[in-house]
């Protein structure tokens, strides 16, 4: 975790042994989802949330 003068502005790996909140302080707000897919098999899910998990690690640790 990288600490910083504020808070609010520390930051924690999106890679690495836990995810966060597990073995770090209880941040001060978080995101919760629900997700309604057309989906019909279980590996239509597993690739649909694959590419949203690739998604989200590209947009968040590349500057």
């Amino acid at each position: 975790m990288e600490t910083a003068e504020d808070p609010s502005e520390e930051t924690v790996p999106f890679f690495g042994i836990h995810q966060a909140g597990i073995i770090t302080p209880v941040p001060a707000s978080a995101l919760m989802v629900a997700f309604d897919t057309t989906a019909k098999t279980k590996a239509d899910l597993v690739r649909l949330f694959q590419i949203l998990s690739d998604r989200i690690t590209c947009r968040f640790t590349t500057s």
